[in-house]
């Protein structure tokens, strides 16, 4: 066994095999449960569909050949009409216009008869590997929905309330609660909020994100004094719980006073506003934290010659520092020009990083 199949817990893993002939089907049944996995087997795409309960993590390893349905038609109505199970297809009758079809339709694998043990045993891995995957992206999901369907009545008043700009004593007046019992339930709501938004970027990199932002678009109305405690807590409560699997960007808007304050939210990345010297934001962070430094949207609303000037102004300004990330600033404006957008490429993949 190979090592990815040997890295793979086959524990309630399951592999359900559709093959008319009996003979090929029982030992198809019988190699994959001497290698630890747990096997159904179906003699026709209709009896597989009837069955309509399956075990999950699984796999379908399926015939192309069958009485009545074919197996790539079974594919097919799987992707459609069910939680997409990985699909390995297999023939004694195969050509390259088959194999395309079954490969276009997401197999993860087109294995001819007399099908090679090992090459079964890897497809089979590769599926259910596949398949492991998407149950705990699932599983996660799930989780995130319960937790804000944990959150009380009088939690979702106050989050109301505070999205919509309330005071604490505002709210606590309304309700006829102590200002104290406010700030209960929002330290309440912030640990559940949290909590979930740790959660959803966490469905991000299971889905293949190598990088993750978080975004504080109120950063900048908070005090110095303020920020550590209303927002940077949280935000550090988040990149700790991501565990360093991939790259955290945090981006508090107008908080250029609390560089401090964001540093030790162990982000590995700082974005900063476009209108933020980066020179400034230079001197002021280690260089152990990477830079986002932003230019202005609206100059793609200009010339050429002013995006250009402009673009290679700010990278002039973090030439040699580590971990620079050239960002455009809140996208691309209605009003932006083609010429512009191409002027501003080429000024990036054209700068010379390292001084001459």
């Amino acid at each position: 066994m190979n090592n990815e199949t040997s890295d793979l817990n086959m524990t309630g893993s399951w592999v359900y095999v559709v093959e008319d002939d009996p003979s090929v089907r029982d030992s198809l049944s019988m190699l994959l449960q001497l290698r630890g996995f747990s096997t159904a087997v179906f003699d026709s795409a209709e009896s597989f569909l009837e069955a309509d309960a399956f075990e999950r993590p699984a796999c379908v390893l399926a015939d192309v050949r069958l009485p009545g349905m074919s197996g790539l038609e079974l594919q097919r109505k799987l992707a459609d009409h069910h939680s997409a199970l990985p699909f390995v297809v297999m023939t004694a009758h195969g050509d390259v216009a088959t194999a395309r079809s079954a490969l276009r339709d997401g197999a993860v694998d087109f294995l001819e008869k007399p099908i090679d043990e090992q090459d079964l045993i890897d497809a089979i891995t590769v599926a259910l590997k596949s398949d492991h995957e998407q149950v705990e992206r699932a599983r996660n999901r799930e989780n995130v929905l319960a937790r804000m369907q944990r959150l009380t009545e009088r939690e979702l008043e106050v989050f109301e309330r505070v999205t919509g700009g309330y005071h604490n004593r505002e709210i606590a007046e309304e309700f006829g609660i102590s200002q104290r019992t406010v700030e209960v339930h929002r330290a309440r709501l912030m640990e559940k909020l949290t909590q979930a938004v740790t959660n959803y970027l966490q469905l991000q990199i299971d889905a293949g994100a190598e990088a993750v932002q978080v975004f504080d678009s109120l950063g900048g109305v908070l005090s110095d004094g303020d920020f550590a405690r209303a927002s940077g807590c949280w935000i550090k409560q988040i990149v700790a719980g991501l565990n360093g699997q991939v790259p955290v960007i945090v981006f508090a808007k107008g908080a250029h006073g609390n560089w401090d304050d964001l540093v030790n939210t162990g982000a590995q990345v700082l974005g900063v506003d476009w209108n933020v010297r980066l020179a400034e934001v230079r001197a002021r962070l280690p260089e152990t934290v990477g830079v986002q430094g932003n230019l202005d949207p609206f100059l793609l609303c200009t010339t050429p010659e002013a995006v250009a000037a402009e673009t290679g102004r700010i990278l002039r300004e973090m030439r040699g520092r580590p971990g620079h990330i050239f960002n455009l600033g809140h996208g691309v404006p209605p009003g932006a020009k083609l010429e512009n957008i191409e002027s501003l490429v080429r000024a990036v993949r054209s700068f010379e990083w390292r001084e001459s």
